[in-house]
């Protein structure tokens, strides 16, 4: 018999999730994987699979479970793809992605955080996780373009500079809004350097720390 956490862990997966028209097989067995009570704080293990998003300190929070599996299934991450994450909190997004890709790249702007994410996502057995420590709200060098990027907190424009590190046919998913409303955008680039982009739903989640404003992009 399921204790209490298992149970809610699985109402989760079978009752929150699914009926949102999450139908990724890879997703949902990486939701079944991952517990959500491992990247949350003690205080809060009793409500760690409950729909809304939780305080994981320093101004930052852990993202409701609907939105989380959501952003993964508009990735359509297929287990080839190289990940960078703007935003690593408590590091469960992180190890989902980790679970999803080839490759996952995270940036946090606050050490501890990212100290206990490492920690939190060592328990998984996950070596194709880097972890770094910096500010991201505007841009992260990297050596070569990503697949997939995923800013995790929000912002009020989307940096122009992030669009830049995508590769052909590259997906990104940002948070584009004022902090009182919110909205998920997903952002492609195909073969001829166009963007598209289309918002997947609205929430409401904190600004990203030490968020600068960067020009409004226009296509």
């Amino acid at each position: 018999m399921l204790d209490e956490i298992e149970q809610a862990h699985f109402n989760m997966v079978e009752q929150q999730v699914k009926p949102t028209a999450l139908n990724n097989e890879r997703v949902l067995s990486a939701l079944e994987k991952i517990k959500r009570t491992d990247f949350v704080p003690a205080q809060y293990q009793a409500v760690a699979y409950a729909d809304t998003c939780l305080p994981i300190g320093y101004e930052q929070v852990i993202l409701s479970p609907i939105i989380q599996s959501h952003l993964l299934q508009a990735l359509q991450l297929m287990g080839h793809e190289t990940v960078l994450e703007i935003g690593t909190g408590s590091g469960y997004l992180t190890a989902l992605l980790a679970t999803l890709a080839l490759q996952v790249k995270t940036v946090e702007y606050t050490a501890e955080l990212s100290a206990q994410a490492k920690k939190n996502c060592a328990d998984y057995d996950l070596h194709n996780i880097t972890f770094c420590v910096g500010d991201g709200s505007v841009d992260w060098p990297l050596e070569q373009p990503v697949d997939v990027i995923v800013l995790t907190a929000s912002l009020t424009a989307m940096p122009m500079s992030y669009l830049k590190r995508l590769s052909d046919n590259g997906r990104l998913i940002a948070l584009i809004g004022d902090g009182q409303l919110t909205q998920m955008q997903l952002w492609t680039r195909d073969k001829q350097q166009q963007w598209q982009s289309v918002s997947l739903l609205e929430t409401v989640v904190p600004p990203m720390i030490v968020a600068q404003s960067p020009p409004q992009f226009e296509f």
